[in-house]
């Protein structure tokens, strides 16, 4: 992959996380799609900038997962997590 200038990195890395934050606020989408979507933009970061791959999911991650709480969390526990773990809000 050709290296992407760092204010074109940004530029993509905020439209991608606004239409994954958008379809989780306004689609009827499971989680799992929304993981592929959040490693797709991780393989990005990866890719692009390694070093900033910790910064990608604390702040990236997190926020896609606390969305996917506040608006889902009536459908059923998060990719990975255990179906006894999770009660609805």
């Amino acid at each position: 992959m050709t290296s992407i200038q760092s204010d074109e990195l940004a530029k993509l890395l905020a439209r991608t996380s606004d239409r994954i934050c958008s379809r989780i606020l306004h689609e009827n989408i499971e989680w799992v799609d929304v993981a592929i979507e959040i490693e797709n933009m991780r393989d990005l970061v990866r890719a692009q900038c390694p070093e900033n791959l910790d910064l990608f999911e604390r702040l990236y991650e997190a926020r896609f997962r606390r969305f996917w709480e506040q608006w889902h969390s009536d459908v059923g526990p998060l990719y990975g997590e255990s179906d006894t773990d999770w009660q609805p809000a």
